[in-house]
């Protein structure tokens, strides 16, 4: 089951991947209007928002895979730290089969920032693992 989500997740971000330049340039420009319209700015440079939406939406798609590898790690393979070692290396290596990927996709190109941004989205989604698991662990032996 924790695979299969992984799995799902995977593909979300290939199809988001596969959609051309147009499909995504349209799409994180109707996401940044509808952000920026809500935010009290004067004259808001939408080039600027909507750079800034594209690397957030990087971040988050894989904040959610950090987490989703460490549970399918945690209950298949390995337990404690190397649970995040494990999910880093895997969820990099997919970032960098996606930006390869999107070598081939009309309009797009292979961005090494985006592999950046999606570094930092894995270590945020370990780190909250991480302390969550902590925690649990500390509860559950605190109140057994």
């Amino acid at each position: 089951m924790s695979w299969g989500a992984v799995f799902c997740w995977m593909l979300l971000i290939f199809l988001l991947s596969s959609q051309g330049s147009v499909a995504t340039g349209e799409l994180s420009m109707s996401v940044t209007e509808k952000v920026v319209d809500r935010v009290p700015i004067e004259q808001p440079d939408l080039t600027f928002w909507n750079f800034m939406a594209r690397r957030a939406a990087h971040v988050f798609l894989y904040f959610v895979l950090g987490i989703l590898l460490c549970i399918a790690f945690s209950f298949t393979v390995e337990k404690g730290w190397r649970v995040c070692f494990w999910a880093f290396g895997v969820g990099v290596l997919y970032a960098i089969s996606d930006e390869f990927h999107q070598m081939f996709v009309t309009g797009r190109d292979a961005d090494l920032a985006d592999i950046f941004f999606d570094g930092v989205g894995l270590l945020l989604g370990l780190f909250i693992f991480r302390v969550f698991t902590l925690i649990r662990i500390r509860y559950c032996v605190k109140y057994r």
